[in-house]
């Protein structure tokens, strides 16, 4: 058939992987029956997504039974679409190549958790290979996750619900705190006689969406709606910076603003305080030689929360852990050299140290990233 309009799906393709995937029954039986043992959830699929499933009837289904006459049952056709849509990955294709699913049977048998053990790249000609992110004790369950670690519980398990048809319940999900990362967490505003009283907001029920959310300190209940209707507020703000501002101004104003509604490690400001420790230093005119001394500790600041905050929930080597070390080491390296180049009296010994200290830090981070780097 000829396509002129690349950039739209059209439906007389819908049955090519699927076909695909019928096809390993005649050319690769072990793996057929690897794929069939997976989960397909029909039965939710057909409640959940009518249109969808209404979709694959007419364009998948009825297509290969009826016009192509595959021997193949409709029943099993039907398990092997939903087997596709939720084991099957994205391929990483060129633009001009459209979308693809890949099935990868040992992959699709690795079970989720939102703090997991691994991490899994994808190389140029589509492989895969997961790689253990901490030390796995013999026996352990090896996991991997499908949905970013950086969003609060409230965030992933909708998503993990609407995709892979399964409400997680991992210890991650289970803890209000989220492993201690607070990535979830607000703080009360109820009035105190002389100021809020900024406890601990968290959820009575992690697991439940409807769930009330109570102050750890002073017992204050606040709604699910309350919530929600705040995150998202801030969520908007975060999106909408003032005419006036430049971008670094408008995201610590954003934090602010907030201060006193919303934890400090929030997934929101926690995103915020990221592109906060890119922005300061590399950016005119933020450029790090011309930093005030200030906004140099600010960014290492920024730097050292966005590293606690990814050691509770991500623990291991990631891509954003070696951004944060190196951008925080070559601040810290600025910083002492402007201390030891003072010449205060009395700080002599103790500016040499710091800097010396910045250096050997240096030295660390740079066999670190290459080793790191060789792996991943």
């Amino acid at each position: 058939a000829e396509e002129s309009d690349l950039a739209t799906a059209d439906s007389q393709y819908a049955a090519v992987t699927v076909i695909r995937l019928l096809d390993l029954k005649r050319t690769r039986p072990e793996v057929f029956t690897r794929l069939m043992r997976l989960e397909d959830h029909n039965e939710k699929r057909k409640v959940e997504e009518e249109d969808l499933w209404d979709y694959h009837q007419q364009h998948i289904v009825t297509f290969l039974t009826e016009v192509c006459h595959l021997d193949n049952p409709k029943t099993e056709i039907e398990a092997v679409i939903g087997k596709m849509f939720t084991n099957c990955g994205d391929l990483e294709l060129p633009a001009s190549h459209g979308r693809g699913n890949g099935f990868y049977p040992t992959y699709a048998n690795m079970n989720h958790s939102c703090r997991a053990n691994t991490k899994t790249f994808k190389y140029p000609d589509q492989r895969l290979e997961v790689r253990a992110q901490v030390h796995i004790k013999k026996g352990s369950e090896i996991s991997t996750q499908y949905v970013q670690s950086m969003k609060a519980t409230y965030a992933r398990r909708p998503v993990l619900r609407a995709k892979w048809y399964f409400d997680c319940a991992c210890d991650r999900c289970c803890d209000p705190t989220e492993c201690g990362s607070y990535l979830s967490a607000l703080l009360c505003p109820s009035p105190s006689p002389s100021k809020p009283c900024a406890g601990l907001v968290l959820s009575c029920d992690p697991l439940s969406g409807s769930s009330d959310w109570s102050c750890q300190t002073c017992g204050a209940l606040y709604s699910a709606e309350y919530v929600l209707t705040l995150v998202s507020e801030a969520a908007g703000r975060v999106d909408t910076p003032r005419e006036e501002d430049d971008i670094i101004q408008h995201y610590e104003r954003t934090i602010h603003h907030y201060s006193t509604t919303i934890h400090p490690s929030h997934y929101l400001i926690v995103g915020i305080k990221e592109k906060l420790a890119q922005f300061y230093g590399n950016f005119i005119p933020y450029k790090l030689a011309d930093l005030p001394r200030p906004l140099k500790e600010r960014k290492i600041q920024v730097c050292q929360d966005m590293l606690d905050t990814i050691s509770r929930v991500d623990p291991g080597y990631t891509r954003t852990r070696g951004q944060m070390l190196a951008e925080m080491n070559k601040t810290k390296l600025v910083v002492a050299n402007d201390d030891l180049k003072s010449g205060e009296k009395g700080m002599e010994t103790i500016n040499k140290k710091r800097w010396e200290k910045a250096c050997l830090e240096k030295q660390f981070l740079h066999m670190y990233l290459a080793y790191y780097q060789s792996l991943f």
